[in-house]
């Protein structure tokens, strides 16, 4: 209902930041703090002041929605009191959504409600197991019969069915290579939240060398200690652990520290000189490196990309005329193939031959407008070869349809239908000459725009006269230029 791309991206982005904010409140009910204490605030402070989770915790992105879902499991496992039939319902329910978000959610709540189903937690109201087991059943058919609505309901089920196909293939046949890429960033960015969870870790495992058994309990700090260690083994395990998949990783961090923290609060408390010097480790081992980190964000505002989506829309009409980018920043058209979007993932495939080359689909639905990005410097000669021979660059980040034509005039492959505009830059520089100009032997009219046909078309030019063929789409009466840009720059997903 929001009509363009950019009242698209922005209340996406409204959402997800509601998103975010949401998943900080959750993990600060996760202390176990009552919501109206300092205890509460103090925890929402930290929580907010995670680096990491500025990188990616408030982008589009599913591991967001999987998080707030997780987060949502674990307080009612971990937190809430009401009746075990009633939690464990809605743990089913939590469960079953997460696998229609995320392939790879069952490495999360399949071990926790095993865990759970098992061994119940102390906070619910005692209810026998199967009854337990038959409500967290059936809050899993729920979840299960309400997202098949969803996406059934909304045209979407068999883009999710091939979704979860790919998610299978790529598990099975991946490239793997190390998560150091994003691990490194935890030194740096959370430094005080890795030492104090590593050091939870190292006292719960002591722990339980000196008193086995008796330290895996409900009461205590082991169930964080064992998250934590959980969704740090699943990012050393996925086969692709790009540095968003810390937003799964540092919320649990951060609960597991959190249960340590009442009692290093104890050996500061009544200490003056100790609180300062707490004080000095909260600074510059946790705010100093947040500010520094995420500050960085303050360089990449988003006015280009909404200018050149903008310009996108209006060379276009969204019936007849694609836009491709390969990544996504025009959602109000479509695009060149249900392979469309490329990722370091999906171009082995594309180069070896399985799925079809850019430059074949390009010629199959030609779109209107290319928005070159970091991910196109990825094609091989060929595609690049293609792109050039038809399509004119107006900023180094957009390109339309288009040719320059030699010296008086030649030949032009129309490949898309549509209206265009011819300009004639003269040897000399100057705009529009003067002389007659022709289109398959008809008079160009005065403002140089032409609806051309797909095929083969001649236009002629006066001597001199090095004309260009630049598509202007449906509405325009000019060529708008967006001024110069930078492709790198357009589309950011390393950062």
């Amino acid at each position: 209902h929001a009509g363009t791309s950019v009242a698209i991206y922005t209340w996406d982005r409204i959402l997800f930041l509601s998103l975010f904010w949401a998943n900080i409140l959750l993990m600060a009910l996760n202390t176990g703090a009552a919501p109206k204490s300092r205890a509460f605030l103090y925890a929402t402070l930290a929580a907010a002041s995670l680096a990491p989770l500025w990188d990616y915790g408030f982008e589009i992105r599913h591991d967001n929605v999987l998080l707030l879902l997780l987060l949502s499991l674990w307080w009612m496992l971990r937190r809430s009191k009401q009746r075990a039939e009633a939690a464990y319902f809605c743990i089913g329910l939590l469960s079953g959504i997460m696998q229609f978000v995320a392939f790879k959610a069952f490495l999360y709540w399949l071990p926790i409600t095993a865990i759970a189903l098992l061994y119940p937690p102390p906070n619910h109201r005692p209810a026998p197991k199967t009854r337990t087991a038959t409500a967290w059943f059936a809050g899993l058919i729920t979840a299960a019969i309400i997202a098949f609505v969803a996406y059934k309901s909304t045209g979407s089920w068999g883009s999710f069915v091939n979704g979860f196909r790919t998610s299978i293939g790529h598990s099975e046949d991946l490239d793997r290579f190390a998560p150091w890429i994003s691990l490194d960033r935890l030194p740096v960015q959370v430094p005080l939240l890795t030492a104090l969870s590593v050091g939870m870790l190292l006292t719960v495992g002591r722990s339980l060398a000196a008193r086995k058994w008796e330290v895996v309990s409900w009461n205590g700090p082991f169930p964080e200690a064992a998250l934590s260690l959980g969704t740090f083994l699943i990012l050393l395990i996925n086969p692709v652990p790009y540095p968003y998949n810390l937003v799964l990783v540092v919320p649990f961090m951060f609960l597991a520290a959190s249960a340590w923290t009442p009692q290093l609060a104890d050996l500061f408390r009544g200490n003056a000189a100790m609180a300062w010097l707490a004080a000095s480790i909260v600074t510059f081992a946790h705010a100093v490196p947040f500010c520094v980190q995420t500050s960085r964000h303050l360089d990449m505002p988003n006015a280009r990309q909404e200018q050149l989506m903008n310009l996108a829309e209006s060379m276009t009409d969204p019936a007849t005329d694609p836009v491709y980018d390969a990544a996504g920043l025009v959602p109000t058209r479509e695009s060149i193939h249900y392979q469309w979007f490329l990722h370091s993932l999906v171009m082995p495939k594309i180069q070896n031959g399985q799925l079809p080359a850019v430059r074949t689909m390009l010629a199959a639905r030609p779109p209107a407008v290319i928005m070159p990005n970091y991910r196109m410097d990825w094609l091989g000669d060929d595609d690049r070869a293609y792109i050039a021979q038809h399509y004119l660059p107006l900023a180094d980040d957009f390109m339309v349809l288009g040719a320059s034509l030699p010296d008086a005039g030649g030949p032009f492959e129309c490949i898309h239908p549509g209206r265009y505009s011819i300009v004639m830059p003269s040897a000399s520089g100057e705009s529009n000459p003067a002389g007659v100009i022709t289109v398959d032997g008809e008079r160009l009219a005065p403002d140089g725009v032409i609806r051309l046909s797909k095929g083969m078309h001649t236009i002629s030019t006066p001597k001199g006269v090095k004309a260009a063929v630049v598509w202007i789409g449906p509405t325009l009466e000019q060529i708008a230029l967006p001024g110069p840009g930078d492709h790198r720059a357009l589309f950011v997903n390393w950062y």
